[in-house]
């Protein structure tokens, strides 16, 4: 019994992946449904954004941060 409700399930699942799949015209379709546009709220312009993540700035150290004496007995001068 439990066998026969895992092969009905399973057959369910494989139909419907291939209805899907298969019912565009060519996979571009089918990408443009998975990458839709997001609005994007909080920025300046307004817009539609595809949420790729910001670059970040390369961390550096303000030369005023690190003490003389640390910079003189490093010997880096």
């Amino acid at each position: 019994m439990l066998t026969q409700l895992f092969l009905i399930l399973l057959f369910i699942q494989a139909f419907q992946t291939r209805v899907i799949t298969f019912s565009k015209r060519n996979m571009n379709e089918y990408a443009d449904e998975l990458i839709t546009p997001a609005p994007v709220h909080g920025k300046e312009e307004t817009g539609i954004g595809y949420n790729v993540p910001e670059e970040q700035p390369s961390a550096t150290v303000a030369q005023e941060s690190v003490p003389e004496s640390k910079v003189e007995a490093s010997g880096y001068r």
